[in-house]
């Protein structure tokens, strides 16, 4: 049944609204963060996060302010690229994009999804970060299962009668992303509460259920949601990762990533920037390099903290991807034998 235009703009406008609810209550918690004198390692402080605060709304400008602006100017320069960009200033919701609604592959980055899931049931007090799982064979056989290979740590251990917490399986998920520990997420957490899974899904980033199949509007979306839930381990485990120093890492400030990648198709990244200008980025590619990911992360970055124009940005971007060609092999990931979320895109259940 085709949907009538008046349909969707109704549903677009209500996915706006919630994520401007959602930004201002980020944006004041930031604020909360960088008061708070005895901050964490990490750069987010002891303080719980704030989110949702009605009160806050009208703080958060949907509006292209200066910065944002020359993002979008930079980003325009990559029309006609196989790549897809929500940038999000966290500090009053400008914002920019390019090809923000293309839905595409995500590979193993939808797995802040399943970590966002499973923080929502613990701050209800549904689950316990000491929960212990036992892994099984099981665990494999969703549609959107990730699989027993390819990325993570879990693999090469004795799984025969393993048992994890559900705290260990979250971290996993995210520093390692870890593919048989996302699968224990979805088999254990998602899968037995499906119908409250699908809602959670549809009120953070707008669709009636989950699908690895994203577009970098609703990745932003659901990042910028982890991040301001009051359970906060998975963003935690986003701050040190197997892939530190690669694609989003290479941003000046503390940088909070979840990668995702399956050679030689999709390469991918989303998460913070946190510093004196924090903001959200999400870039999803047809198999860019790191290295081409990271030229396009050091432009904005030059933009949003340096206040670069969008030619003074991309100058520099020219002149940074000349000393550093991209491996025409792949990823550093790639080359490491750990970023293949090993499902083959062709056999994935195309969105409907």
């Amino acid at each position: 049944m085709t949907m009538s235009r008046r349909k969707k703009r109704i549903i677009k406008t209500g996915m706006a609204v919630s994520a401007l609810l959602i930004l201002a209550g980020i944006i004041f918690g930031i604020s909360k963060l960088f008061a708070n004198d005895e901050q964490d390692s990490s750069g987010l402080g002891d303080e719980t996060i704030e989110v949702r605060s009605l009160e806050m709304a009208d703080t958060a400008v949907a509006e292209q302010g200066e910065v944002a602006q020359e993002v979008q100017a930079l980003l325009n320069q990559y029309q006609g690229q196989p790549v897809r960009v929500y940038y999000q200033s966290l500090e009053d919701g400008s914002y920019a994009e390019l090809n923000a609604d293309d839905m595409v592959y995500g590979a193993s980055a939808p797995k802040v999804i399943l970590v966002a899931y499973t923080q929502e049931l613990v701050a209800r007090g549904d689950l316990s970060w000491d929960d212990t799982f036992t892994y099984t064979p099981e665990v494999h056989d969703y549609p959107q299962s990730f699989g027993s290979i390819g990325s993570g740590t879990l693999q090469n251990e004795d799984l025969t009668n393993g048992s994890f917490t559900l705290l260990d399986i979250t971290q996993r998920t995210m520093e390692n992303s870890d593919n048989i520990g996302a699968d224990m997420l979805l088999h254990y957490v998602a899968y037995p509460n499906k119908d409250d899974f699908d809602q959670f899904v549809q009120n953070v980033y707008g669709v009636s259920e989950y699908n690895v199949y994203i577009t970098a509007r609703e990745l932003a979306q659901a990042t910028l949601y982890l991040y301001g839930q009051e359970e906060r381990q998975g963003m935690l485990a986003m701050d040190q990762t197997d892939y530190d120093g690669t694609k989003l890492d290479v941003a000046q400030g503390n940088v909070f990533q979840k990668i995702g990648a399956y050679w030689p198709y999709y390469n991918h990244t989303t998460g913070f920037v946190i510093g004196e200008k924090p903001y959200l980025l999400t870039i999803l590619t047809d198999y860019w390099s790191d290295a081409e990911i990271e030229v396009l992360v050091s432009e904005i970055d030059d933009i949003v903290v340096n206040g670069a124009t969008a030619e003074e940005a991309a100058v520099d971007g020219e002149e940074a991807s000349s000393e550093n060609q991209p491996a025409a092999s792949g990823t550093s990931e790639g080359n490491q034998g750990s970023n293949a979320n090993d499902q083959d895109p062709s056999t994935t259940p195309a969105v409907q």
